[in-house]
């Protein structure tokens, strides 16, 4: 068990969210986790960050998320010797679509939901012996 690890600065937790786009999403499904990866785009403004993605406007994800929207996002950035990972628990919300969808002329088959955290907290484990260091923090 990997138990070498130091926390991340809020700054470095942000980078990491700003400069990937994969996460996995964490929600409850009548009592037990469903975790489903996401392909995401990243909004910051003043500092509040947000999570948007699509998901299919009948699907499960839509469902389990209208069921109850509380839900947990991790975001894992591997580099060399070190594994930084940013956890994010927060709400998703469906955002009405607007658009029509061009091959049918109905409403669109996807809806857009955004991930807003209300608490983000980031860890460094680090692949190396050496305690609290290789990490650069």
């Amino acid at each position: 068990m990997n138990t070498n690890f130091t926390r991340l600065k809020m700054q470095e937790a942000m980078k990491i969210i700003q400069n990937n786009d994969l996460c996995t999403l964490t929600l409850c499904d009548n009592g037990t986790p469903f975790c489903t990866p996401i392909i995401y785009d990243s909004d910051c403004f003043c500092g509040n960050i947000k999570l948007l993605f699509e998901t299919c406007v009948d699907g499960h994800l839509a469902e389990l998320i209208q069921n109850d929207n509380h839900c947990c996002c991790q975001i894992t950035n591997r580099c060399n010797n070190k594994v930084e990972v940013v956890t994010m628990e927060g709400t998703c919300e469906i955002i009405p679509n607007e658009n029509t969808c061009p091959c049918l002329n109905e409403e669109s088959c996807f809806v857009t939901v955004e991930f807003t955290p209300c608490q983000i907290t980031g860890r460094c484990y680090c692949n190396k012996p050496v305690r609290r260091t290789c990490c650069g923090n």
